[in-house]
């Protein structure tokens, strides 16, 4: 007898169970899939899942790379060996038909599962995209049946979804239609994963960028100063050119180590190395916390600008004095050396700062008298024995003379120019038994260089003889007594105006 076909009844009933039971896998794999965005873990999840719902014990999921039309292997589950990294050309083998036709492939009768692989690593050693790793596709010794899913997103392929089974089928065709629409459930999901993998990607090559740059632009900073960038109108260094000038009123500071010479004939190369390096990050401090800019080391030698206020630059003095103490306590001492003395010049006037050089080597330099003159007072501080002076310019700009404690030493006229200029030595800072001496002699000392200055020698003579009995290691009340006992014995010379040149 003829088989009865199910009445409509019975048919409703089973299609209506087989709806429910494909709306709830939908939704077990939209909440599997939705619980994370970490797209290693969403590929686990998904290959979790196939096989809880239809037994996909051996499955793996290709992701595509479009810039070497490729697919490589990105997770993989059942099998000894992951093959994640294996790679398959768009269509070539199963898998790679798939992707090319975008459709969903079906092939069985597979007898032994080593030809499809060998086939496959046959495949993979002919035009080879760049991949040199060359990692065996995962695959069943006795694969019967296998199915490839093209991933899509609104028509773009991800990826490919392959299926092996020992079995001739490895889904009931009523599943196709399920499965299809897992498919694409879990290419979306893999979509969104894969743009915040590429937008974390992103992120991180940005900070990296960013810290590179900071990196840059902190050892650029210890070359050129960032200060000196932007006098130039510059804010990049990549920026300057060649010719960038500013003209600019400012105070120029250098300093020396006195008897540097001596010191490093007496010590090897890295010694010299690790004594200049020490002493010059120790004088860095005190001019950087007073706004300056270091221009340039010259061996032993600091030159620095401030733009400010002349109370910058001299504040910076006196605190290098203070500094050097600390340096010669907690260095120099502590090896057993001689502590150091420095000598520090101070002058005001206009500077041109700029960059020059070839089209391949810049440089940036400062011109201008003020530059000269700081350096030649510096050098003027052995003669003194001072250890701070500055000029009349440096002085007459201070907004609280009173504030400083200052004495005039003489009045010179740097080489090569016509105006004299008075030299002032800053007291404040020396060490305190060198300070109190000249303090007490202060006015004695005063008193003598106006009477020298109006050529009354012998009247002078007599207070710088006072000046170096309250301070009898001031150099300065030395040698004034010396130029004194010279114009008594040899007379004052037509047209004196007490100016000598300074070398």
């Amino acid at each position: 007898m003829p088989v009865s076909e199910p009445e409509p009844t019975e048919r409703l009933q089973r299609d209506l169970q087989r709806r429910t039971r494909e709306v709830g896998i939908l939704e077990r794999f939209a909440v599997a899939l939705g619980g994370t965005l970490d797209l290693d873990a969403l590929l686990h999840t998904m290959l979790a899942s196939m096989d809880q719902e239809f037994g996909f014990s051996h499955a793996m999921v290709l992701l595509l790379d479009s810039s070497r039309d490729s697919l490589t292997v990105a997770a993989s589950r059942g099998y000894p060996e992951s093959g994640v990294g294996a790679v398959v050309r768009v269509g070539e083998g199963v898998i790679g038909v798939v992707a090319k036709r975008k459709k969903l492939l079906r092939t069985g009768a597979l007898t032994r599962q080593r030809e499809y692989a060998a086939a496959v690593r046959e495949q993979m050693g002919r035009g080879d995209p760049g991949n040199t790793r060359k990692i065996t596709l995962p695959g069943l010794e006795r694969a019967q049946s296998i199915v490839a899913i093209p991933l899509l997103a609104r028509d773009e392929l991800l990826g490919v979804f392959a299926v092996e089974s020992e079995g001739a089928a490895v889904f009931d065709d009523s599943d196709l239609s399920l499965i299809e629409a897992i498919a694409s459930q879990t290419a979306l999901a893999i979509q969104n994963a894969m743009l915040l993998r590429a937008e974390r990607q992103r992120s991180a090559e940005l900070e990296q960028a960013n810290a590179r740059l900071t990196t840059w632009n902190e050892a650029s900073r210890r070359f050129v100063p960032f200060e000196f960038l932007e006098i130039l109108g510059r804010r990049e260094l990549p920026d300057v050119q060649r010719g960038d000038s500013a003209h600019k009123l400012m105070h120029a500071f250098f300093s020396d180590i006195r008897g540097y010479t001596t010191i490093v004939e007496r010590q090897g190369a890295q010694d010299n190395f690790r004594f200049i390096n020490e002493y010059l990050e120790s004088m860095e401090t005190p001019i950087k916390e007073h706004a300056g800019i270091i221009e340039s080391y010259h061996g032993d030698g600091i030159m620095a600008l401030f733009g400010g206020p002349p109370e910058d630059a001299v504040g910076a003095a006196v605190d290098s004095l203070l500094a050097l103490d600390r340096y010669n306590e907690t260095t120099r001492e502590r090896t057993g050396a001689a502590p150091l003395r420095i000598g520090i010049g101070i002058d005001t006037g206009w500077l041109m700062l700029g960059t020059m050089g070839g089209a391949g080597r810049l440089a940036a330099s400062v011109i201008g008298d003020c530059a000269n003159t700081a350096s030649r007072v510096e050098n003027a501080t052995k003669l003194y024995g001072a250890t701070v002076l500055i000029t009349t310019r440096t002085k007459e700009a201070l907004a609280d003379v009173s504030r400083w404690q200052l004495r005039a030493v003489d009045d010179v006229r740097p080489r090569g120019k016509r105006e004299a200029v008075t030299l002032y030595e800053v007291l404040d800072g020396l060490p305190e038994p060198e300070l109190a001496a000249k303090l007490r002699s202060l006015s004695s000392f005063e008193q003598g260089w106006r009477l020298y200055h109006d050529a009354r020698t012998g009247d002078a003579l007599v207070h710088f003889a006072e000046a170096l009995r309250l301070a009898p290691a001031d150099r300065a009340a030395q040698l004034y007594v010396g130029r004194c006992w010279h114009l008594i014995e040899h007379g004052v010379p037509e047209g004196w105006d007490g100016v000598i040149d300074l070398a």
